[in-house]
C-alpha cells in the first residue's frame, strides 16, 4: 500500500504507513527502503541518507543500496560526493552500464563537462552483455550528443537531437527536462508546457518539474 501511495503524490501518508509497518516489525527491509524512498521525495535527504547507510552496514556488498545513496548525494548537490561513490560501483563491476550512465549525468549537474563526456564515452566503450546493454548504449549516445549541444548553446540543433533521443525512448525524463529548458534558453517556455505536462504524467512526484510547471502556466 505504501508503494502504492509514494507513486500518486501521497508521499507523507506513505512514509506513515511504512513508518507504521516499521513499529510492528523493526527489521522490514521492503518497509525500510520504501521509507527512504518516501523520504527522499519529500526532501528529507539526511533522513533517507540514514536509513539507506543502516542498511548497507548490514549488506556492505549491495550495490542498489549504493546508487540509491549515489543518487541521493547528487539531488542533495553534493555532487563530489556522489561522484565518488560511483567510482566505487563502478570498481565493484565495470560491465554495469547503469552505474555510468548516472555517473555522466551527475557530472553535467555538478558543472564537470569533460568528466561527465568521458563517462560516457566509458560507458560507450563497454562491452554489452545483453540487448539491454546495447539499447542503453544507444540511449546514451544519443544523450551525450544532445546535452554536449546543449552545453554548446547550439540549442536549435540540441532541439532535433533530444526529439531523436526522445522517439528512442519516451519515457527518459531526463531528456524530456533537458528538452523543455532548451525551449526555455530560446525563449519559447510556451513549447515547454506540454513537455513538463509530459513528465508530470510519468512522474508526478517531480518536485521541479511542479514548480516549473505552475510558474508558465
Amino acid at each position: 500500500m505504501g508503494r502504492h501511495l509514494s507513486g500518486k503524490w501521497f508521499s507523507e501518508k506513505a512514509l506513515h504507513l511504512y513508518s507504521a509497518a516499521l513499529n510492528i516489525d523493526p527489521d522490514n527491509y521492503p518497509a525500510k527502503i520504501g521509507k527512504a524512498e518516501a523520504l527522499s521525495i519529500l526532501f528529507y535527504y539526511s533522513c533517507a541518507l540514514k536509513i539507506y547507510e543502516e542498511l548497507l552496514e548490514q549488506f556492505p556488498d549491495n550495490i542498489k543500496l549504493k546508487i540509491a545513496i549515489a543518487r541521493l548525494y547528487a539531488w542533495s548537490k553534493k555532487y563530489k560526493t556522489s561522484l565518488s561513490l560511483y567510482d566505487q560501483i563502478i570498481a565493484m563491476n565495470p560491465r554495469n552500464p547503469v552505474p555510468y550512465f548516472e555517473r555522466a549525468r551527475t557530472a553535467l549537474w555538478g558543472k564537470y563537462f569533460q568528466l561527465g563526456m568521458e563517462t560516457y564515452n566509458a560507458l560507450l566503450e563497454c562491452p554489452p552483455e545483453s540487448l539491454s546493454d546495447l539499447l542503453i548504449q544507444k540511449s546514451a549516445r544519443l544523450e551525450k550528443r544532445a546535452k554536449k549541444l546543449n552545453w554548446n548553446n547550439r540549442y536549435i540543433c540540441a532541439v532535433t537531437a533530444y526529439q531523436n533521443l526522445i522517439a528512442f525512448n519516451p519515457g527518459n525524463e531526463e531528456a524530456l527536462f533537458d528538452y523543455a529548458q532548451v525551449y526555455c534558453s530560446m525563449g519559447l517556455c510556451d513549447y515547454s508546457r506540454p513537455i513538463y505536462k509530459q513528465i508530470l504524467n510519468i512522474d508526478p512526484n517531480h518536485n521541479l518539474v511542479k514548480r516549473l510547471y505552475t510558474e508558465i502556466n
